[in-house]
């Protein structure tokens, strides 16, 4: 059984396409508009079709406290759609916020809905949130919106683009359906209203998600697939700056003409740095005992606290101090200026592993 606010809606569908079919039956509507020239398009129509007659319509406090007339008993009112609205903004990199991507989603969606003559009365953004990789359940926007419409307090859920609400076929095609379900139009400002009167809706429901799906999944790998290369080419691509070097710019940026960094030794880390590798592979110290022997100096990390031996641990078996960059599967050659280098307090003769453990990942001699 159809909600009120479908039953209404589309008897204004057909009142709509009935005005236009005839020349008398515009100029009778237009008559009707003539007088309640005041009231938005959509409230016109719905006059129209139950009270062409009429010359003002309001609600019934709006009578009774500020015009001072009573409505008599028997009275028929007149149905308006009086239709709220959420609206959810979402953007998925950090880039996208510094562009201020959801101001312009907001402007397009407050005058979609304007235009609609729908109310907006919540707006949710989500920044830096990804629509392919964060699931439904884990954003709090989605589950907020679906608690309040399992409450029906709002009517439609209007986005910049269907993508907005997921990217993931095998999640998001079912949430829109779910709202639906519920009682909730789901609206694009972009791309119109997605319904489900048949099995062509869902069909095309589900290739639209399947398609955002497929294009975050080539989007991730063209992505990895170039911070691979330009670590191989030797250039620091992000991520923690490791101990002993800093970040710095020199004079490098990307295709849209940004300054990105480089990593260079930081010489006053880099004598701790040296150290601990000195007590490692010539005194045989392990990382607990270098651990305490640094606190016993006073030698504070970064951050002014000590190094616990997990630290110590992650500074023996990082590569970054053979000079090796490396992002996941991907390494460049021996670029930076190594700390296993002449400056270096000499290695023993026999071949040792700078890391301990099960990562081997490089030999000093």
């Amino acid at each position: 059984m159809p909600s009120k606010l479908q039953f209404y809606s589309e008897f204004a569908e057909r009142t709509a396409r009935q005005i236009t079919g005839s020349y008398r039956s515009w100029t009778a509507f237009l008559a009707t508009a003539a007088r309640l020239y005041k009231y938005p398009y959509n409230e016109q129509l719905m006059i129209y079709a139950q009270r062409p007659n009429a010359t003002a319509c309001a609600e019934y406090d709006f009578w009774k406290d500020r015009m001072g007339r009573y409505v008599q008993r028997g009275s028929t009112g007149i149905a308006l759609i009086d239709t709220s609205g959420y609206t959810l903004y979402r953007v998925s990199t950090i880039g996208q916020v510094e562009k201020d991507d959801i101001p312009m989603q907001k402007q397009v969606c407050r005058d979609f809905a304007k235009k609609q003559g729908w109310v907006v009365i919540k707006e949710f953004s989500e920044k830096g949130i990804s629509g392919y990789k964060v699931s439904a359940k884990d954003r709090d926007a989605i589950q907020e919106i679906q608690h309040d419409a399992a409450l029906g307090k709002f009517d439609i859920l209007l986005v910049f683009m269907f993508d907005r609400l997921g990217r993931r076929d095998d999640e998001t095609p079912f949430i829109v359906e779910w709202f639906v379900k519920n009682g909730v139009e789901v609206w694009s400002a972009m791309e119109g209203q997605q319904r489900f009167d048949n099995h062509v809706d869902k069909l095309m429901n589900y290739i639209r998600y399947w398609q955002a799906s497929g294009e975050s999944l080539k989007t991730s790998i063209r992505t990895k697939t170039r911070l691979g290369q330009l670590t191989e080419e030797g250039h620091y691509t992000g991520g923690t700056v490791p101990y002993g070097y800093r970040a710095v710019d020199k004079g490098r940026v990307n295709k849209r003409n940004r300054t990105v960094l480089d990593l260079q030794i930081d010489e006053d880390e880099a004598e701790v740095i040296r150290l601990i590798f000195h007590k490692y592979v010539d005194e045989g110290y392990g990382a607990q005992r270098l651990s305490h022997y640094l606190h016993e100096q006073g030698i504070k990390s970064r951050d002014g606290k000590g190094f616990p031996n997990t630290t110590v641990n992650r500074i023996i078996k990082n590569i970054a101090y053979t000079g090796i960059i490396k992002k996941t599967a991907s390494h460049s050659l021996a670029i930076l200026t190594s700390y296993a280098s002449s400056t270096f307090p000499p290695f023993p003769r026999h071949r040792r592993s700078c890391a301990s453990g099960r990562s081997r990942m490089a030999t000093c001699r």
